[in-house]
């Protein structure tokens, strides 16, 4: 996990691997502008199995039922290519940083024809200005909250739960978004965070705000925060998040707010992981997907929340690392909306084994079920077993 005030890029989330890789290319102009340029290739092939006979269709209901079907494809983390470029001026630092991220599967179908597989997906650029007094990010980024839930995840490095791998699907696969934790997302925004030095690092950001299912009118800047420790192999940190916002066809503000947190510890050759989120109007899977009920004359936001526990083991500076997480997501009714309580659960095995430095082998299996508190309902249930290849430059 990055431990740096700035945004998580790339280069970051490579660093949560047990192998560290580096740029390969890097030069530097006579005006001491320094280039560097990294990022990885993945593809995984994906077979999915979901049961018939299920019977949930309850709001933020993520498994389907009684589909089959293989793919190739993207897993959760897409391909990225990376470019940054340092200088510092005196006592300060800057930097820019472009980060693409194209996926592999071919989503039109043959030739993909719609390009939205393959497309340019310019998920990060942003500038960085840092001193002795800490750094202020401009631009679009990974979000602050959530973001240490989902970067912890073992499955950043493969597949996690798929989302549906059927029909020559678009998008990466979820991980674990909707199964423990919310999608943070890449944001307009400006963040600063205190010095890296500091025992505790505090990351406050305004955040383009966002439409939140009819509130419409959003006349301040979301809020993230997050304070983050590590010491003595361990990771801790906790966030926040605030959204005013008001609908004005029924002329009501209302406030979507949440707040998370978690703790990583290394024991011996054990990494024990354990985070969770609390929130209202901030929906499940992607930040604020069903949020709102769905009554025509309210401006009610439904509860969501989650956990995920994960243990993973590799010996030290060894190539295999074995990991298993399990974790759920639950969305509730509110107000007068048909009562409901929506449950994705999945548990994911996981085998990474690094036959060189750069390269990276995955499988894993991923048993996900969607359910609802009616016991009368039977849930729906899937298998997915993927396989495939990472490789990091």
């Amino acid at each position: 996990m990055r431990r740096g005030p700035a945004a998580v890029a790339l280069i970051g989330l490579i660093a949560v691997a047990p192998a560290r890789a580096a740029a390969q290319v890097t030069f530097e102009t006579e005006d001491g502008w320094r280039f560097t340029f990294a990022g990885n290739v993945s593809a995984f092939y994906i077979f999915e199995n979901e049961a018939e006979g299920g019977q949930v269709t309850a709001p933020g209901a993520i498994v389907g039922i009684g589909r089959q079907g293989s793919s190739i494809r993207s897993g959760y983390l897409p391909a990225f290519a990376v470019f940054d470029a340092k200088r510092t001026e005196g006592t300060t630092r800057l930097g820019v940083h472009f980060g693409f991220a194209p996926q592999v599967q071919t989503t039109g179908g043959h030739d993909d024809s719609t390009g939205v597989g393959a497309r340019i997906d310019m998920r990060q650029v942003y500038l960085t200005v840092a001193g002795r007094w800490g750094q202020v990010l401009a631009g679009r980024e990974l979000g602050v909250f959530g973001r240490q839930n989902m970067l912890s995840d073992m499955s950043l490095f493969g597949v996690g739960a798929t989302g549906g791998a059927f029909g020559n699907p678009a998008g990466t696969t979820l991980g674990r978004s909707g199964f423990g934790y919310i999608y943070p997302g890449f944001n307009a925004q400006f963040t600063y965070s205190t010095p890296q030095e500091l025992p505790a690092q505090l990351t406050v950001g305004a955040f383009d705000p966002s439409v939140n299912n009819g509130f419409t009118e959003l006349l301040l800047p979301r809020v993230e925060a997050e304070v983050t420790s590590g010491m003595r192999g361990a990771l801790l940190w906790a966030g926040g998040l605030l959204q005013p916002q008001r609908d004005t066809a029924l002329d009501r503000s209302t406030t979507a707010w949440g707040v998370t947190g978690g703790a990583r510890v290394q024991a011996g050759q054990f990494t024990l992981l354990a985070s969770g989120y609390l929130g209202s109007g901030i929906g499940t899977t992607l930040l604020f997907e069903g949020g709102r009920t769905d009554e025509p004359d309210a401006a009610h936001l439904r509860h969501s929340s989650g956990y995920v526990a994960q243990v993973t083991w590799a010996r030290p500076d060894g190539p295999l690392t074995l990991g298993l997480s399990w974790g759920e997501s639950f969305l509730r009714s509110r107000g007068s909306e048909r009562f409901f309580r929506t449950r994705n659960e999945s548990v994911t095995g996981g085998v990474y084994y690094r036959p060189t430095p750069s390269l990276r082998v995955v499988g894993e299996a991923t048993f996900a079920r969607s359910n609802d508190a009616d016991a009368l309902t039977r849930p729906n249930r899937s298998v997915a077993f993927a396989s495939g290849l990472m490789l990091f430059f």
